[in-house]
């Protein structure tokens, strides 16, 4: 164990957050924890809840960021679309850079972004710039616990009834019909979303660009892979750079937030990722993946 670091953490309380602020505690760290609600994430010794938000001026931040030792970014506005989020997203990217950079002891910044910027390992593209390979990939194939986390997490009603008719849609008999054409309306509905829509995982994308060949301060980029999920700490993790993370029969692969948390806390520790893009990716012992049932598939070449 390192010697106890002085650690701020925006979104405290987030699915991400929550998990990075519990594994820093365990290991003996300090916390403060920045956010419109910090209080929530509850009371412990070493955790000092300070209210703001990561859109504050930059002048602002730069107050709450110094005297810290690492500063990992956990902030999402929402699991909206449209440009609310992504204008959030990528202002609290750029205003949290700046603050880092104008504090006076330079803290080190670990920024967990969104799988928007990870590369196929197929194509060499993001997988945002092909948007009907993210739906084969994302929602024709991924785990169904995964779509099952996903339909709480957003709530939005059509993700709740793609979950149900997906597994029947490829299935023996007349009564498939109906899901068939369910499921390829959806399907069709969410490629021209992703074609028109900029949110969070654009929005992600773009704050990459900000730290990009700037050797000015000390940061990394985190991108948790498209199957990232509630789930427990196994403290087991691997690790890739730019590219979303495959097994042997190219399935994608997740992480649960419990061990994305290590790998983040490991380098607030080591600094082995200096100015590297990176994700993390562990097994996942519930995936089901419905890649191997889906008979005749094939994926769509990219344009």
């Amino acid at each position: 164990m390192s010697a106890p670091l002085n650690v701020l953490v925006t979104g405290p309380t987030g699915t991400t957050g929550r998990a990075v602020v519990n594994e820093l505690l365990n290991r003996g760290h300090c916390v403060t924890g920045f956010s419109k609600h910090p209080a929530r994430y509850g009371a412990h010794p070493r955790y000092t809840p300070v209210t703001g938000s990561q859109l504050n001026d930059v002048s602002e931040l730069v107050k709450v960021v110094e005297g810290h030792d690492v500063v990992i970014s956990c902030f999402a506005p929402s699991h909206d679309t449209g440009p609310a989020t992504y204008i959030g997203l990528v202002e609290g990217a750029w205003r949290l850079k700046e603050a880092v950079k104008d504090s006076s002891n330079s803290p080190y910044l670990i920024y967990v972004g969104g799988a928007g910027s990870l590369k196929d390992p197929e194509t060499g593209l993001t997988t945002l710039d092909q948007p009907d390979h993210l739906i084969v990939r994302y929602f024709k194939t991924g785990p169904i616990e995964h779509l099952n986390w996903l339909r709480f997490v957003v709530g939005a009603w059509p993700i709740h009834l793609y979950y149900y008719v997906r597994n029947y849609a490829h299935a023996n008999g007349w009564f498939s019909f109906l899901p068939r054409l369910l499921t390829s309306r959806f399907e069709n509905h969410l490629s021209h979303h992703f074609r028109q829509t900029k949110g969070m995982p654009h929005a992600c994308r773009a704050a990459l660009s900000f730290f990009e060949h700037d050797p000015s301060f000390k940061w990394t980029f985190l991108s948790p892979p498209w199957f990232y999920r509630d789930g427990p700490r196994t403290g087991e993790y691997g690790v890739i750079r730019d590219f979303q993370p495959c097994d042997s029969k190219g399935r994608w692969l997740g992480v649960s937030n419990g061990d994305i948390a290590v790998g983040i806390v490991d380098e607030a520790e080591k600094r082995e990722k200096i100015h590297l893009h990176w994700s993390v990716f562990a097994k996942q012992e519930d995936a089901a993946y419905f890649y191997d049932n889906y008979k005749g598939l094939t994926l769509p070449a990219h344009v």
